[in-house]
């Protein structure tokens, strides 16, 4: 259907309802007007051309993509709608962007929405329990409630460097930020913010779930272009996360921050936080401490929280979770017992080194047989076989180094598994 016209819809009761069956709903210089307690439902897509516009202080369903090349916001500011994207798969997209009201994701459980341009919510956003993909785009929520973001086992996601969740904020409350990815046990890495006044101001939010060596997708807000080398260490950092990382920016205003980041014990043992130093190209300690998380059920129980109060600094807006200081300094460190019992302490065991450059590691069962082996320090044994548990016992192991004055080493011993 094409609207070439002014053409006026008014809806005055909640029983009104105008459906469209056909495939696409286009507006071209069209106007549309839903009165509240309205619905209008499109078995399809929208396409706005022209300056189209809708008033819409009802609900909008479409099952379809949402598509504005209107050279307009497309939704009246004025108007609190709602509009739903019910079907499985959907993008908005176009030349323009959209400034809903209110954006719900619904459909089937699990569907995925994408961002193929910036978009603005003025009101509420509720995913529902779906995903909302950002590619390297920005979701804005201009509604600095604290609730102004709603979800069930909804996240945003955001795979490319540039992709961000932006809420405002005007109060000192905590802001949750419900970022997560289906590649991750839990889902969620959410990120909470807390801003140090009552202020204006505007922060964004992006988890991917790859390894930050190996992302190559664009660049950060702040100006940051991957990759963010895993051993590139400064002092004190030992071993970076390399399941996840984030991207923490602040779009506007100028207040510090209480920044929290949830993290589950099958992610490995951290015990604080580092940035990426674009000037140096090193991943430098920020000293964050991982304490019991609060975090609670609509984020999956996280067993932990990365925290640290104040930050300021967002030159750099890379961050990852590491383990820092947690070894005596030494050419090589490894273990003599290991207690894989999933309290998130010593869960994993990793090969430790201030000096380590190339190493080979290999472990062995009491009869010989080769149970894991790894040449990464951001790869540890988590005490099974085939993802099984092992009984505790004694295991036997073999490292062959090179440490960075390019000498060649080899040691052997023995690690007793305990539970």
């Amino acid at each position: 259907m094409i609207v070439k016209q002014l053409i006026i819809f008014i809806f005055c009761i909640a029983s009104t309802l105008l459906s469209f069956s056909q495939d696409l709903l286009v507006l071209d210089g069209g106007n549309i007007y839903a009165q509240s307690n309205s619905s209008i439902t499109v078995q399809g897509g929208i396409l706005n051309t022209n300056n189209g516009t809708i008033d819409n202080s009802g609900i909008i369903y479409t099952s379809g993509d949402w598509t504005n090349n209107g050279g307009n916001t497309f939704l009246i500011n004025n108007s609190p709608g709602w509009v739903e994207l019910n079907g499985n798969s959907q993008t908005i997209q176009g030349n323009s962007t959209t400034n809903f009201a209110s954006l719900r994701l619904s459909g089937t459980v699990g569907s995925v929405k994408t961002l193929d341009i910036n978009t603005n919510i003025n009101d509420t956003l509720d995913l529902e329990s779906n995903e909302l993909q950002t590619k390297d785009f920005i979701l804005y929520v201009n509604n600095p409630d604290v609730n102004s973001i709603l979800w069930n086992t909804g996240y945003v996601s955001s795979d490319y460097l540039g992709g961000y969740l932006v809420r405002q904020t005007n109060t000192n409350t905590a802001y949750t930020f419900p970022v997560g990815s289906s590649g991750l046990l839990g889902i969620y890495r959410a990120v909470h913010v807390k801003p140090s006044s009552s202020s204006a101001n505007s922060y964004g939010v992006r988890l991917v779930a790859i390894n930050p060596g190996i992302d190559y997708s664009g660049t950060s807000a702040s100006g940051a272009t991957g990759p963010f080398d895993e051993f590139a260490l400064g002092n004190s950092v030992e071993i970076v996360n390399t399941n996840f990382y984030h991207n923490i920016f602040q779009f506007s205003g100028s207040d510090a921050i209480d920044v929290s980041i949830d993290y589950f014990s099958a992610d490995g043992y951290f015990n604080s936080l580092a940035q990426w130093d674009a000037s140096s190209s090193l991943w430098e300690n920020i000293d964050f401490a991982s304490v019991n998380s609060s975090s609670g059920a609509s984020l999956n129980n996280p067993d932990y929280m990365m925290t640290k109060p104040a930050v300021s600094n967002f030159n750099h807006d890379v961050f990852a979770l590491i383990m820092k200081d947690s070894v005596i300094p030494t050419e090589v460190y490894i273990p003599n017992t290991f207690s894989p019992n999933g309290d998130g302490f010593n869960d994993v065991l990793y090969i430790r080194g201030e000096t380590i450059a190339v190493f080979e590691f290999k472990l062995y069962n009491r009869w010989g047989e080769k149970i894991f082996e790894t040449t990464k320090q951001s790869i540890g044994w988590d005490g099974t076989q085939k993802g099984i548990d092992l009984d505790p016992g004694v295991f036997v192991y073999q490292l062959i180094y090179t440490n960075t004055n390019t000498q060649q080493k080899q040691i052997s011993g023995n690690i007793t598994l305990i539970r």
